[in-house]
């Protein structure tokens, strides 16, 4: 994993900052400048209190400007509170062995601690103003010192598991029948406008599919104007505005407030679902519900089943798909039944400590699948 991928919040809400929960990982500080020095397992965790405190002040604090998206997820705990209290165990269930500490660590990449501390200035800076999560999100994937802090130290030719190991900024895994891929030039991205059906976009750009045809066009980031159209799962409106219910960019997002009445389509705010017509808290187990985003976090709904707001089952109970099992567990199928199984780790992949011969296999980096 990567700590960056945090701030991306994808759809099946794996908000992990990696370095929280392993043992220290993370290698000391390089670089310069003043200030206090900082390892990157202490960047890593200042950076998630930071994004939790942001998260929850952005969803409770400021829904309007928040994406129907976030409100959903996000929005079912009671309150900013709880929020806060638990949202970093999200963080920590999902935190894998993080292949940028372990790349620091064999020297692969060295991290700046003072680019470290102007990165954290940057997300904090957000702090006062209630900001949009993907103007945060775009904030930090914009480069500056959130990219500068790691310098990469593998030359062209060099092995490699993370692009940011790399001189080049590109780590090839076609380049090589091994586990790990081989720093390369830049290959030939998809510009503005260009299908991305064959390429990957350029920076900047989006790969969005049309619900038609089902060809993707590269689209430049926070380009759509208000009332254009969006999706969520792209920050394709311009900062300030927001991809709203009926999926157009909008200035701010209507949701009706805790007692109001509600209905199919519209949504309540955080705090608050829409059950039989009102915007009420979300409901325990053994309450009646018909979907998952119903129930307090932690339950799914057994909309097939019983009907009600369920605990999640444990392993080697039944389940029809992941959303049912516990964490730390996925839906495994066979032929006769599915049942809840516990999730196995990627491999450990080892990377020659000479530069490339797999005769001394010294190094051992994280799985680049995390």
């Amino acid at each position: 994993m990567n700590w960056k991928y945090a701030f991306a919040v994808g759809c099946a809400l794996s908000l992990a900052i990696t370095g929280c929960g392993d043992d220290g990982g993370g290698g000391g500080g390089g670089g310069g400048g003043g200030g206090e020095t900082q390892t990157y397992a202490e960047f890593t965790q200042s950076a998630q209190d930071e994004y939790v405190d942001l998260l929850c002040t952005a969803i409770y604090d400021c829904p309007e400007k928040q994406a129907p998206f976030y409100i959903a997820y996000l929005g079912r705990y009671a309150d900013k509170q709880e929020c806060q209290a638990n949202l970093a165990d999200l963080f920590m269930a999902d935190a894998g062995e993080d292949s940028t500490a372990v790349a620091i660590d064999a020297g692969r990449i060295e991290f700046d601690s003072a680019k470290a501390t102007e990165c954290l200035n940057s997300i904090r800076s957000f702090a006062s103003s209630c900001p949009a999560i993907t103007d945060v999100q775009s904030a930090v994937e914009a480069g500056g010192a959130c990219e500068a802090m790691f310098i990469a130290q593998q030359a062209e030719g060099d092995p490699c598991l993370t692009d940011e190991a790399c001189q080049t900024g590109y780590c090839d895994y076609s380049a090589t029948d091994a586990c790990y891929g081989q720093c390369a030039p830049q290959p030939t991205m998809a510009q503005e406008g260009e299908s991305c059906d064959e390429l990957d976009c350029a920076d900047g750009l989006a790969c969005v599919y049309d619900q038609q045809t089902y060809e993707g066009t590269c689209v430049a980031e926070q380009s759509r104007a208000e009332g254009e159209a969006c999706d969520f799962q792209y920050n394709l409106c311009q900062q300030g505005l927001v991809c709203g219910i009926e999926s157009t960019c909008v200035a701010s997002v209507s949701y009706a407030a805790a007692g109001a009445s509600c209905s199919a389509g519209e949504m309540c705010g955080p705090g608050s679902t829409c059950v039989d017509g009102t915007c009420a808290p979300h409901l325990a187990a053994g309450e009646a519900c018909q979907q998952s985003m119903q129930c307090k976090p932690g339950l799914w709904c057994d909309a097939e089943g019983s009907g009600n707001c369920e605990q999640p089952r444990a392993e080697g109970e039944s389940c029809e798909g992941g959303a049912e099992c516990a964490d730390g567990l996925s839906c495994s199928y066979s032929a006769e039944s599915a049942t809840c199984v516990a999730e196995t780790g990627g491999e450990t992949c080892e990377i020659p400590a000479d530069g490339g011969s797999d005769a001394d296999a010294g190094s051992s980096e994280a799985d680049a699948g995390m």
